[in-house]
């Protein structure tokens, strides 16, 4: 090939002179036959399904000589399936069943339980009896309380108060944690 800038004969394929570092000029295109690799541009026959210069595919693979899927195969790939299936099923029955576990914590049995700990606290706290309180539901080392807070907000007075559980049975009260008693 020969530079136009210049005039030095270069090797077939270069892109720049060996001489000037001029860009080659790219010849004419000829009248090809064959398949153009869209990859590199190589010509190629028109029956070649791979590109000789850089191993392209040309053209894709008939479905009949697509390789078959085995019997293992289609069996994995359901028990693929099955698994996904079965790991969304039970996140979502436990979402569901700490919704319901929590629903009936959060029902009428929230004044039963704030009774049971006003009981308690008159029993074991009288200084507190009178306090602001604040119950909700809360779940503790994995168990399901009602947690009703007993808390004296006076700035004339030290900070005190109580923290009472019961389960969520009604059955067990108890201080969890104490302020100031």
């Amino acid at each position: 090939m020969k530079c136009s800038a210049c005039g030095f004969e270069n090797r077939p394929g270069v892109k720049f002179c060996e001489q000037c570092g001029s860009a080659m000029q790219a010849p004419a295109p000829r009248q090809q036959t064959g398949v153009i690799c869209p990859n590199c541009g190589q010509a190629n026959a028109t029956t070649a399904s791979f590109c000789m210069r850089c191993g392209f595919r040309l053209a894709p693979v008939p479905l009949a000589s697509r390789p078959e899927q085995t019997v293992w195969q289609a069996v994995a790939k359901a028990a693929g399936w099955l698994a996904v299936g079965y790991i969304v099923t039970f996140l979502a029955l436990n979402i569901w069943g700490i919704l319901q576990t929590l629903s009936p914590i959060m029902g009428t049995k929230t004044a039963e339980a704030e009774a049971l700990a006003i009981d308690f606290v008159r029993e074991y706290y009288p200084q507190l009896a009178d306090a602001e309180r604040t119950v909700y539901a809360a779940n503790i080392e994995g168990t399901d309380y009602y947690v009703v807070d007993f808390v004296v907000n006076d700035p004339a007075r030290p900070p005190m108060g109580v923290r009472i559980l019961v389960d969520r049975l009604l059955r067990a009260v108890f201080a969890y944690e104490a302020i100031g008693t």
